[in-house]
């Protein structure tokens, strides 16, 4: 069984109830984080990533790699990926441990 790889990183989300614009006062259709979260593996993120590291994988294939977790009670969002290869991993995503 080949080894698997992990790297993760966190991200903090934060998400006014509303922002004052020229036009008046935009307020966003959600605070709630996870609404957000999940927009980090959507298909055009996920595609956008895929062609900004030069990865040689098709979206399906990068987007099972990837997980999402929020930590309770917090806006912290943890985005980690996994993969059978180090190299590929450290390379374009930071410090790879198995």
């Amino acid at each position: 069984m080949s080894p698997v790889y992990e790297t993760s990183t966190k991200l903090i989300i934060n998400i006014p109830e509303s922002i004052l614009t020229e036009m008046g006062t935009y307020k966003y259709p959600s605070t709630v984080i996870g609404d957000y979260s999940e927009m980090l593996v959507n298909r055009a993120v996920a595609e956008k990533t895929i062609t900004d590291v030069d990865l040689k994988m098709n979206t399906e294939v990068f987007v099972k790699k990837l997980s999402i977790s929020k930590e309770k009670e917090s806006n912290v969002v943890k985005v980690s990926y996994k993969g059978e290869n180090a190299e590929v991993i450290s390379k374009n995503f930071g410090y790879a441990h198995c």
